[in-house]
């Protein structure tokens, strides 16, 4: 985030934020299906369209992030035009070389 703020983030703010958005978030969401989940989380989805970078153990892929699935896995489409669903990984978000 730094990076991409240009700024120092102060880490006690941000996840003090994101915590008083989350938990209510989380409350709310046994209330809406994947789909409804989905349509409100594009709204938002910093993500989609950027390169990203993703080790599963087994393999480092670099690919498109293109937004979630409907069990809410992480899409990532290839250069080879294939698209592959993710949903435990380490995902970075840098310049891929």
């Amino acid at each position: 985030m730094s990076e991409i703020l240009h700024e120092s983030i102060d880490r006690n703010r941000l996840i003090a934020a994101i915590l008083q958005q989350l938990i209510p978030a989380l409350q709310a969401f046994p209330q809406f299906n994947m789909h409804t989940f989905k349509q409100q989380w594009q709204r938002w989805d910093w993500l989609v369209d950027q390169a990203v970078r993703i080790e599963t153990g087994k393999e480092i892929l670099q690919g498109t992030a293109c937004g979630l699935d409907e069990q809410g896995q992480l899409q990532v489409a290839f250069a080879d035009g294939s698209c592959r669903a993710f949903s435990s990984a380490e995902v970075s978000v840098r310049q891929v070389s």
